[in-house]
């Protein structure tokens, strides 16, 4: 008889209340350092206080990853009651969680837990294609071990992508050179960031209003492959309620997707993407 699975990954996921609820998948927080505070993604801290800061203060908030010896803590929870772990970990060319998880679960393995660890090389609600496709493989029976090489077999399938309003806050970040974000800003465009082998890097620019650019953004994406209709994700960081009913109705109109799932970015990606960024997050067949 198989052990029980637990599926889990971190915030950076930005996976939803619903769909965390409805595949029973554990989260840990990545953390968040603002005006000399720590905070836990998620948890102690909103989107909110982040473009607050900046706004008042010209401050952006920084994040790390989680400790190894809070993936012991968080592992042993289900570990110690028999589960056997899948863990999806943001990009390891982003963050050194992935590396984190490695080393706590080995340590965990000398004791007899059964952890496995996957690199999704994404970020945001694109990891979450591989964690419901993990919970639809547990639920159907399989052990851990058959499951994790067809959720790796997916990895390079991911389309990882999204546009942003500003290079500001990536600048800051130090994930785009000063140069770069001076030369947007002052052309008023609007960069597409792809994800690239598991790292960021600057895409096409558009120009124009944002609510126009997001639409071409999401019609341009759509026609560069073949993608899987079952399910697509939008993420965005605090778009209006109006802005993300026009690219759900959009996406309803010309696609035929089964399932539309809209979230909002947490603090990590926001602290990088800023105000009013937004992807959409497709897998290739």
């Amino acid at each position: 008889m198989n052990k029980p699975i637990v599926i889990t990954t971190d915030s950076a996921s930005e996976i939803t209340k619903e769909v965390a609820e409805k595949y029973s998948v554990g989260v840990i927080p990545l953390h968040v350092s603002l005006d000399g505070k720590e905070y836990r993604d998620g948890e102690n801290i909103t989107v909110n206080d982040i473009y607050d800061a900046y706004n008042t203060k010209k401050i952006i908030a920084t994040t790390s990853a989680v400790a190894v010896a809070e993936y012991i803590d968080f592992f042993k929870k289900y570990t110690d009651k028999g589960a056997s772990v899948i863990y999806i970990s943001f990009s390891s060319g982003l963050s050194s969680c992935y590396q984190n998880a490695c080393i706590a679960a080995q340590d965990l393995k000398e004791h007899g837990a059964e952890i496995y660890i996957v690199d999704s090389h994404s970020l945001s609600q694109s990891m979450c294609y591989l964690i419901i496709k993990a919970a639809e493989l547990r639920d159907s029976g399989l052990s851990a071990q058959e499951i994790v090489p067809q959720i790796e077999a997916l990895v390079p399938k991911l389309n990882m992508t999204f546009v942003i309003n500003s290079l500001e806050f990536l600048k800051k970040g130090g994930r785009c050179s000063a140069l770069a974000a001076f030369g947007a800003n002052i052309l008023g465009l609007k960069p597409r960031i792809d994800l690239v082998n598991g790292k960021m890097e600057v895409g096409k620019k558009y120009r124009g209003k944002l609510e126009n650019v997001h639409i071409q953004y999401i019609d341009e994406m759509l026609a560069s492959g073949d993608f899987d209709m079952e399910r697509v994700f939008i993420s965005h960081t605090g778009l209006s309620d109006d802005r993300v009913d026009l690219i759900v109705k959009h996406l309803k109109k010309t696609t035929k997707f089964k399932e539309i799932i809209v979230g909002t970015c947490n603090c990590v990606v926001s602290s990088h993407g800023g105000k009013d960024a937004m992807a959409i997050l497709l897998l290739h067949k």
